[in-house]
């Protein structure tokens, strides 16, 4: 039995998902591991896709990154803590990481990744971030007992920072990945009398920090957010895909708080004329309120004393995590048939070092219909001479719009330089009929060698994997048509002359 005591010296694996876009658990888990650095814990965060703007960010706290597609972590762990069930998944059954003490957290009721892994009463505890979430976990199956409210909490020092008071009107800030209409459109009424800006992956996307929310009247948003602004004494409308409350008073705040400010304890919907004339009207109660508004954060909210609330718990517990082995067994063959029958859809990048392509020197990533970023860290390469991107493992209609390699001090454009074997190209989208569809690119004269290189890649599938090939067969009976009526009315021009 591992004996935790608030975690110090430990060593923790964090793992999520995904660690590419300046959002919700991306940013979590930046939290925690600068929490769990604070406490002196050696700390490894894993994950399947990784962006450099955020390797950045965790390598600057002193946070290892490491890549949960490559099936090896190179050491054993006290506690594992983590978000997104395919990451227990890979690290419980896959690659079989010990860790004695493992915490699942779910940061959504609804949001598929946050379902609990189908192991989930073997763990030591798991934390739902608002009332909303535990009562779905408990729907999944997840024992009551076993679950911990561990809400959206905020790092110590917002709360020691001194902003100026809030008194006009001037400045809005809009944070949110999924702005309402209603809510863009209130905004060019308030941007007669305020300057608004938008933040979010699609607007501005930057981290957002206590000082850039500093610089702002009024934020409007939802979720974790909501708690930092609280924090600051900055007032917030709470408002968003879901409706939402508007202002939240003392009153209001347990309710808002149970599920997770997210909007839906009242999913009020307002139109953009009530909803400009709400944010203009109510604004000066508001920046009354934010004092009270911050001592109930603080007293709720501080980071430190969460995790020392959970670390409390799982210290109290005298068993330490195993999945029995058949469970481990039965679950990679379940996997293993649904894979076979369903087909895995992957994207993959090859890099000749001097030896040519080869399974070995690539990398896959999983892809979906629509848009994929994809970010490829080639570790430690000698020498690369050329690229292949597979874009997909089967025939595809797809638009390549940004291909690009990276290096300290550099960024390169290789779109230009690319060739393919696509059958065609209709409007900026390649259709590959094949089932294996490659784009190279020859790297050679870049000289780039003896360090890690970024390539990133974004491309859109038209359409899904059943419809491409019968999209591709009859915009090639199109062409052969149009080419073949063409050449019939040059051999009836010629009879004429």
């Amino acid at each position: 039995m591992v004996q935790i005591k608030s975690g110090s010296g430990k060593k923790i694996l964090l793992t999520n998902h995904r660690l590419c876009n300046y959002a919700g658990s991306e940013l979590v888990t930046l939290d925690l591991a600068a929490e769990f650095k604070k406490r002196g814990c050696h700390v490894v965060v894993g994950c399947f896709e990784l962006s450099s703007q955020l390797e950045f960010l965790f390598n600057d706290i002193g946070v290892k990154c490491i890549d949960l597609n490559c099936g090896e972590v190179p050491e054993n762990f006290d506690v594992h803590w983590g978000h997104h069930f395919t990451t227990f998944d890979k690290c419980m059954i896959d690659i079989s990481i010990r860790s004695p003490r493992v915490v699942f957290s779910s940061l959504s009721p609804f949001e598929p990744l946050e379902c609990p892994p189908i192991f989930a009463n073997y763990l030591t505890a798991i934390l739902a971030n608002s009332e909303e979430t535990a009562s779905q976990l408990i729907v999944h199956g997840v024992q009551k007992e076993r679950i911990i409210l561990f809400e959206n909490s905020v790092p110590d020092y917002y709360f020691d920072l001194s902003i100026k008071p809030k008194t006009a009107l001037e400045r809005i800030a809009v944070i949110s990945n999924h702005v309402p209409d209603e809510l863009i459109l209130s905004t060019r009424q308030l941007q007669l009398r305020a300057q608004i800006d938008f933040y979010g992956i699609n607007h501005t996307h930057v981290h957002v920090t206590p000082e850039l929310l500093s610089q702002y009247d009024l934020v409007i948003t939802i979720g974790r957010t909501v708690q930092q602004c609280f924090a600051l004494g900055i007032p917030v409308y709470c408002y968003d895909r879901f409706g939402g409350p508007g202002y939240i008073d003392p009153a209001m705040f347990d309710l808002a708080a149970s599920f997770n400010f997210s909007g839906r304890c009242t999913r009020r919907r307002l139109s953009p004329d009530a909803l400009a004339l709400d944010i203009e009207t109510k604004y000066r109660n508001a920046v009354g309120q934010t004092g009270t508004l911050k001592s109930l954060t603080e007293n709720r909210y501080r980071l430190s004393a969460a995790v020392t609330r959970v670390f409390n718990v799982i210290e109290e517990t005298d068993e330490d995590v195993h999945l029995p082995e058949t469970l481990k067994v039965t679950l990679r063959r379940q996997r293993q048939i649904l894979a076979e029958q369903q087909g895995v859809e992957y994207a993959q990048i090859f890099y000749d070092k001097g030896h040519g392509f080869n399974e070995k020197d690539s990398i896959r990533k999983d892809i979906r219909s629509g848009l994929n970023s994809l970010t490829f860290e080639l570790k430690d390469v000698d020498k690369l001479e050329s690229l292949r991107f597979d874009p997909a493992n089967f025939s595809c209609v797809v638009s390549i719009s940004r291909f690009v390699i990276m290096a300290p001090g550099l960024e390169i454009d290789i779109l230009p330089r690319c060739q393919n074997n696509a059958d065609f190209i209709i409007d900026g989208h390649h259709c590959f009929y094949t089932n294996d569809p490659q784009v190279l690119a020859v790297t050679a004269d870049l000289s780039l060698s003896h360090l890690t290189v970024t390539v990133e890649v974004d491309l859109n599938f038209a359409f899904s994997k059943s419809e491409a090939r019968e999209k591709i067969l009859y915009a090639r009976i199109q062409m052969l048509t149009a080419e073949l009526e063409g050449r019939t009315q040059d051999v009836n021009q010629n009879r004429k002359e």
